[in-house]
């Protein structure tokens, strides 16, 4: 996509307003709103994520990815590579983080 003045003129954009607004759902409602001001681009970070509903990125550098279908948490490195797979009680994970010491992930 192009940029004019922070704007995205081209390629996929959220909003009519090319602002590309982005919200956050769960099942129930909305649980946060945030925009991206200027041109952003992305790429696939990982394909080894059925449905990723979470992501949180400690201090240690590693990518932690909650996948809602399976409910496992899957950690990679920052290029990509898969390292290790957490497996949880039951499906359904709708978000992840670390506790504030880093020690443990909820």
């Amino acid at each position: 996509s192009k940029c004019v003045a922070g704007h995205c003129t081209g390629g996929v954009c959220a909003m009519p307003d090319n602002l590309g607004c982005y919200n956050v759902f769960t099942e129930q409602h909305d649980t946060f709103e945030y925009e991206l001001w200027g041109c952003t681009t992305w790429t696939t970070f990982t394909t080894l994520v059925p449905s990723p509903s979470g992501i949180a990125v400690p201090s240690d550098n590693r990518v932690y990815v909650a996948d809602f279908e399976s409910g496992a948490v899957f950690a990679f490195d920052k290029s990509g590579a898969r390292l290790s797979r957490i497996d949880t009680l039951g499906n359904g994970i709708v978000g992840i983080t670390f506790s504030p010491g880093q020690s443990l992930l909820w």
